[in-house]
């Protein structure tokens, strides 16, 4: 391109605009462009394809590792691709952990939690503590934050239901609970898979982190830890403003509350 370094790649796709999202977040590539694709020589008739055009640096990422061809075993390789097969682990590994939340459910014991914990809660700061506390334990227990949202669903969705917790607030909890632990804490999925990331990209000038350092720096969830602690702690955000199809408790708190109102009036 000019007097510049960069080189260019046109690669075909059955959706370029899953191909272009894909390219545009690896190291090295400049720009992902999406459109329609047809050889110069190309007969009349020819039905053009849908293509990417990436423009990349090979200084720091090689045509090669972008897409090659193994011709002795007649397969694709790449950086995606690679990517693609790492994740068929943590695909099954999802599957047998949703086995053994059916299971848990099946033989009881998530009913009997629930009325040990129902005895321990007289008010809303006590419930939203132990929907947090709960989560936690089955994030830490499973490794896998999809798994104790659904485990802990119900659980939260009766709780707050018998306290006046609003439905927005029960997710809320639930979604910055599992948001914490997994991406903090080193034996967890996202970090592990955040650490290899870094130790394969030393050719590219990406210094080597391990888990535990991948962890600790991950200031955004430690953020998100400290929030969960201070909401309920103090009780802020708990109290929503009414609107017409809803019966929770009324108040305003600041700029929460005004948030609050605008989201759900734009899901309607």
């Amino acid at each position: 391109l000019g007097q510049s370094r960069d080189a260019v790649i046109v690669l075909a796709g059955g959706c370029f605009w899953g191909v272009e999202a894909v390219f545009e977040h690896v190291l090295g590539v400049r720009s992902v462009r999406s459109g329609f694709a047809r050889p110069a020589d190309a007969e009349k008739g020819f039905v053009p394809v849908e293509a990417v055009r990436i423009i990349f640096d090979p200084s720091r990422v090689k045509p090669e590792q972008l897409l090659s061809i193994d011709r002795e075993n007649f397969v694709a390789r790449s950086f995606i691709i690679e990517g693609i097969t790492r994740g068929l682990g943590i695909s099954v590994f999802t599957i047998f952990l949703m086995g053994l939340v059916s299971a848990l459910e099946a033989s009881g014991i998530v009913d009997r939690v629930m009325a040990l914990t129902d005895r321990h809660i007289g008010s809303p700061r006590s419930a939203e503590g132990w929907i947090v506390a709960t989560t936690s334990a089955i994030a830490l227990l499973t490794t896998h934050s999809v798994v104790a949202i659904l485990t802990v669903g119900e659980f939260a969705a009766r709780t707050g239901a018998r306290f006046g917790i609003h439905p927005y607030r029960r997710a809320n909890l639930l979604d910055i609970t599992v948001c914490t632990f997994p991406f903090v804490l080193p034996y967890f999925i996202p970090v592990i898979l955040a650490a290899s990331v870094t130790s394969g990209a030393a050719d590219r000038g990406v210094p080597s982190v391990g888990p535990m350092a991948a962890g600790l720096h991950n200031f955004h969830s430690w953020a998100l830890l400290l929030a969960v602690l201070v909401a309920v702690g103090t009780g802020y955000g708990r109290r929503f403003a009414r609107d017409e199809d809803a019966t929770h408790p009324v108040g305003s708190h600041g700029w929460f509350a005004r948030l609050t109102r605008r989201d759900r009036s734009s899901y309607r």
